[in-house]
């Protein structure tokens, strides 16, 4: 890691800068600067706090979905594919959709999907027709059904309902930190690195 050079000489007799709403004002002194935007920097950590739950909270429910995925059809308790589902011929994404949906499965669209609901508004397409259908809801389950053969082990299961767990704990963790922690956090690490980088910081 380079030196992050956080010390250096500056006159301070003409301290003129842009204060938090983007407007050229003179600050008397380098604490007003650190006044002026303290709560500023408060307000991004409540942001990314709340950004760091909500990813930690997906990742948690994908794993545990994934970990149910694997052992239902390792087990025999989900029936999709091959002979699993008693000889019936290939299923159809949306019926797939359908049985993963009513055995309780999470849908996770994919971000980049097109039909997926926007801030302005425009949600999914509501027609029934049977291709737009099966194009919509391919992204659904995409964290599942795109899973490789060789996942479908009691062992992947077992490996992926313990990283579920961890993700949950960690997002206990997070749910019982505030966004003065996550700063406090911050800077400890770097006052530990100052501490170990006297020389070059």
């Amino acid at each position: 890691m380079p030196p992050i050079r956080l010390f250096s000489i500056k006159k301070t007799d003409n301290m003129t800068a842009f204060d938090r709403f983007g407007r050229i004002r003179n600050f008397p002194t380098p604490q007003s600067i650190v006044e002026e935007y303290f709560d500023v920097r408060l307000e991004h950590y409540e942001r990314r706090l709340h950004d760091l739950r909500q990813r930690c909270e997906r990742e948690a429910a994908i794993a545990r979905n994934r970990s149910r995925f694997v052992r239902d059809i390792v087990e025999g308790q989900l029936a999709i594919m091959g002979e699993s589902n008693g000889g019936r011929e290939a299923l159809r994404k949306a019926e797939i959709e359908q049985i993963l949906r009513s055995k309780g499965f999470s849908a996770f669209p994919s971000i980049s999907s097109p039909n997926q609901t926007t801030s302005s508004g425009v949600g999914y397409d509501t027609t029934v027709d049977t291709e737009d259908l099966e194009s919509r809801v391919s992204d659904d389950f995409a964290y599942l059904l795109d899973m490789p053969i060789r996942s479908m082990t009691a062992e992947r299961a077992e490996q992926l309902a313990r990283r579920a767990a961890k993700a949950s704990s960690d997002l206990e963790n997070l749910q019982r930190c505030s966004r003065e922690d996550l700063w406090q956090r911050d800077l400890s690490a770097v006052s530990e690195y100052i501490a170990v980088n006297k020389g070059s910081v």
